[in-house]
């Protein structure tokens, strides 16, 4: 009886070595795997991610959401059973520039404020007491809520 005793132990404990050296084995080979990459495939430039709503602020100089943190613009002119889409505008720490965030394939826009107050790059330009984005002299987007 004694042997047999000695005999399962053995085995109990022959069992629980085997186990280990393939699990650490088993870990060896888990840590050669290479680890995925951190940002995910549709990651910017800048690293702002695109699936999260983010956009990078080329006058902040960070990642951002534009739909909770800049304001929106709507189109002046909507035609009937035609989808919305909105610009955006920041503004920087002094309001002295203004960067707009157009629904287009098109860059970012920096506007700067001239001594009438109104920003303008090209042929864009934004009146704060109005609230209005105009393009190529034409009001293109609005404000409920201007500025000033």
């Amino acid at each position: 009886m004694k042997t047999l005793h000695l005999l399962l132990m053995s085995l109990a404990l022959l069992a629980m070595t085997s186990c280990g050296s393939a699990s650490n084995n088993a870990r060896e080979n888990i840590s050669a795997v290479p680890e995925p990459a951190l940002m995910s495939a549709n990651a910017q430039k800048h690293g702002c991610l695109p699936s999260a709503g983010e956009s990078w602020s080329e006058l902040r100089q960070t990642c951002m959401q534009v739909f909770n943190e800049a304001k929106r613009l709507n189109p002046v002119k909507v035609e009937k059973g035609e989808a919305v889409f909105s610009a955006f505008i920041v503004f920087n720490d002094d309001m002295s520039k203004a960067e707009i965030f157009l629904p287009s394939d098109e860059p970012n826009v920096i506007l700067t404020r001239n001594n009438k107050g109104i920003y303008q790059h090209r042929n864009y330009s934004y009146d704060p007491n109005t609230g209005t984005l105009s393009i190529d002299g034409k009001a293109a987007y609005k404000t409920d809520a201007p500025t000033r």
